[in-house]
């Protein structure tokens, strides 16, 4: 997906569940406009789902919906984005693999979609619809998704984890398969400045003393 300087967001590639967003299934080689997302000031791509992030705080979502990664209160794919359901005042967005989250401006943050290892860290394992808190996390000023774990740094300079630890991508020593609530990580390296997931995996930059 590519953002253009007058708002409006075009997506090209795979488009087998709508994650082009522009009301078709289609497969696009060149780039089409995503339909009803005007004023984005960000966007985010996941699997199979996308997310845009307008100046007035509010979150549009299409694509894939099986696990309920859109966060509209259902499972249903949608061809077309959607405003996700009381959700304002969000201030950066990202997805993972079929989960998405969200930091509001207030520096708390949100979460839905799939959650099998953990990885909406709202201490259960239960898959969210809509969006739902994430207890204990404050003044969060960057959040990444994976495909299984969930990373976030807060202004201290702290990095969090939760999710999947099976491959070690949590740093806390163990492999687990499932860590349901944030846990401090990476204590070692000192404050973080810039964070980033992949698959199973995490990078980050450390805060240049």
């Amino acid at each position: 997906m590519a953002l253009k300087a007058d708002g409006t967001v075009w997506a090209w590639g795979t488009n087998s569940n709508g994650q082009l967003g522009n009301n078709s299934t289609k497969n696009s080689a060149v780039p089409v406009q995503v339909q009803v997302v005007t004023g984005a000031e960000g966007v985010s791509a996941g699997g199979w789902h996308s997310l845009a992030l307008k100046s007035d705080g509010t979150v549009w979502a299409w694509g894939a919906n099986v696990n309920g990664q859109l966060g509209i209160g259902s499972t249903q794919d949608k061809k077309r984005a959607v405003q996700v359901p009381g959700l304002a005042s969000v201030n950066e967005l990202t997805v993972g693999e079929e989960f998405s989250l969200a930091i509001m401006v207030d520096g708390t943050l949100r979460a839905w979609g799939r959650n099998h290892a953990g990885q909406l860290g709202d201490g259960t394992l239960t898959q969210r619809l809509s969006p739902i808190a994430i207890p204990g996390m404050s003044d969060v000023t960057a959040v990444e998704g994976g495909e299984r774990h969930s990373v976030a740094v807060t202004a201290d300079g702290t990095l969090w984890g939760w999710g999947s630890g099976y491959w070690g991508q949590l740093d806390n020593g163990e492999t687990l398969p499932s860590v349901t609530s944030p846990a401090t990580m990476a204590e070692s390296l000192g404050p973080i400045d810039l964070i980033a997931t992949g698959d199973y995996y995490t990078l980050v930059v450390r805060e240049v003393p």
